[in-house]
């Protein structure tokens, strides 16, 4: 291949590239599988994660409706976390399907769901709110 000074260097760039993020897309697909087999198991709980104080419980309700009827809702807001409790294991494993393929989005902040290690919400898993909004449907 001709060199034409300084623009030799452009053929290369896609080979280095495609090394360097085939590298980087292994080792990030390794962490995954890892983070999936200490995955928490399937509950009607689900956890909320980056829940700001701009998110409301009914944002939360429209998020989770359509997937079943929700049966409980906690609000942590000094963690900025919820937790979902849905009427069967089934309506969570299916707005978890959803979501894994969806990024889930509330006012323009992501948040971030998984199954919570409750199976089953409490009052006394309500009361570690301490003080926050807790809400029972």
């Amino acid at each position: 291949m001709p060199t034409f000074g300084c623009l030799s260097w452009i053929f290369e760039i896609p080979f280095f590239f495609s090394r360097f993020c085939s590298l980087h897309f292994s080792a990030i697909h390794a962490l995954l599988d890892s983070d999936l087999q200490t995955m928490a198991e399937p509950s009607k709980v689900i956890h909320v994660r980056n829940v700001g104080h701009e998110i409301s419980e009914n944002d939360l309700l429209q998020l989770f409706q359509p997937f079943g009827v929700i049966t409980k809702l906690v609000m942590l807001r000094a963690k900025n976390q919820a937790l979902v409790q849905m009427q069967d294991v089934a309506s969570a494993v299916n707005s978890l399907q959803f979501y894994a393929n969806v990024q889930p989005s509330i006012r323009g902040r992501n948040v971030y769901v998984q199954f919570s290690s409750h199976q089953e919400l409490t009052s006394m898993d309500q009361n570690q709110g301490r003080g926050d909004e807790v809400g029972i449907l």
